[in-house]
């Protein structure tokens, strides 16, 4: 697992049902290491970890990372989330060909309130963009979520910048719009709408129309899901 991230694997967590780009270009999926959580007060949580590495496992890492986080929870008013890591990373995108060795400096601020979740990611490593010089990415989503009644609503609105093109191999700006409708079938059966457009600066989406590549795309999802509780 990792404390980054106002999203998280498990798809019956998410208000959405498709994924944010600060999910799958910004923050790693998993941290492999030992985190100790100590609980100050029924609304204040402390956590450190010592991690070997950023999305890997089976390879040695010399320098381990130490992510520190620090967490407020409240069953009425929501979680203030602050996370930071400093460390390095064995695995990223073939195309980076990062060196396991180098420091990998990250920085992330998540907010949540009962219908407001509000991601912000800045990450800076060395030698890692399309040219091998300093890469830089960042990106800022924002959740809204309105319940009433058995059905909830969720919008997402994104931007997610790959200044070097390190994640997504392009330099480029993205948004994507999302709007989600989930509905409770019965007590533990449930069903989900979703209609997402997503644009950017540069023609790098497919175009179901044409052999060429288009500048955006709209998709659309449905999923049954149940939960046991």
């Amino acid at each position: 697992m990792t404390t980054a991230g106002a999203e998280v694997i498990e798809p019956w967590l998410n208000y959405n049902y498709s994924r944010s780009f600060l999910f799958g270009l910004a923050i790693p999926f998993t941290h492999t290491g030992v985190m100790l959580t100590y609980p100050i007060t029924d609304k204040l949580t402390v956590s450190g970890a010592g991690i070997a590495g950023w999305d890997n496992v089976g390879r040695q890492q010399r320098q381990p990372e130490l992510p520190r986080q620090r967490r407020a929870e409240s069953d009425r008013h929501g979680v203030r989330r602050v996370d930071g890591h400093l460390g390095s990373r064995a695995e990223l995108e073939d195309r980076q060909q990062a060196d396991p060795r180098r420091p990998r400096p990250h920085r992330e601020a998540v907010r949540r309130t009962l219908t407001l979740v509000g991601n912000y990611d800045y990450a800076v490593e060395e030698h890692a963009n399309i040219d091998g010089n300093q890469a830089i990415w960042q990106g800022f989503s924002l959740i809204a979520n309105y319940q009433f009644t058995d059905r909830f609503d969720a919008l997402r609105g994104e931007w997610f910048e790959d200044h070097g093109g390190s994640r997504t191999g392009v330099r480029q700006t993205l948004y994507e719009g999302t709007a989600t409708a989930k509905y409770l079938i019965t007590q533990h059966l449930y069903g989900q709408l979703e209609v997402r457009r997503d644009n950017g600066s540069k023609k790098t989406f497919e175009d179901d129309s044409s052999l060429a590549l288009a500048s955006g795309q709209t998709t659309y999802g449905f999923a049954v899901g149940w939960v046991f509780n």
